[in-house]
């Protein structure tokens, strides 16, 4: 198979990293928008020429605020395509979300955020702990220092997709409401570093 990776940040480069372990992957290609670092695959920054390629899959690792246009732009034009991964979250918000579920629909291609905590060895002893019995409430905390990386989204769009996610994969229910109860924006003035809420 033929991998593509959109994005080599720290993200790509641990999708990198596990590509390069999998038997099934025979050519792995590789898109930014600029090379800061080395790589023994081939890599492109003309993004037209990345996706003139002819790829079995796609994974888009790029920074948040970037996931729906390409996305769009991907599902569009590949359309030989067999699977696209986008890091989550998957778009910045509801109504670009639905927009790449149905544009992936009509164009049949398959989509799937990135939710690495439902593969936690922890998570899926829980899981099977939990199989026989009734839940009744889930409390999800996390505490950290801030990353620095993140500049471009808080806590909410990092973690918090997470954590709903994984409410619904541990109570195998559907998650139809929640409520933001706390934000405080300590370390930048537009993402949160803190935030309570309630499904």
């Amino acid at each position: 198979m033929k991998a593509g990776i959109i994005g080599l940040g720290k993200m790509g480069q641990n999708h990198l990293r596990e590509l390069e372990k999998n038997p099934k992957i025979k050519e792995i290609f590789l898109y930014d928008v600029a090379q800061n670092a080395e790589f023994k695959h081939p890599f492109y920054i003309d993004l037209n020429t990345f996706l003139s390629l002819n790829l079995d899959f796609i994974i888009v690792a790029s920074p948040t605020q970037t996931h729906f246009e390409l996305g769009k732009e991907i599902i569009l034009r590949k359309k030989e395509l067999k699977g696209l991964l986008i890091e989550k979250p998957l778009a910045l918000n509801l109504a670009q979300m639905k927009e790449l579920d149905t544009l992936s629909k009509e164009k049949q291609i398959k989509v799937a955020v990135g939710f690495s905590e439902r593969f936690n060895p922890a998570i899926l002893a829980l899981k099977k702990a939990l199989k026989n019995e009734k839940i009744f409430s889930i409390n999800i905390q996390r505490y950290s220092l801030y990353p620095e990386r993140m500049a471009n989204i808080g806590v909410l769009q990092d973690l918090s997709v997470h954590d709903v996610d994984l409410l619904s994969f541990l109570s195998e229910q559907e998650i139809l409401t929640s409520a933001l109860l706390k934000a405080a924006f300590n370390t930048h003035p537009h993402t949160e570093d803190e935030a309570i809420i309630s499904c």
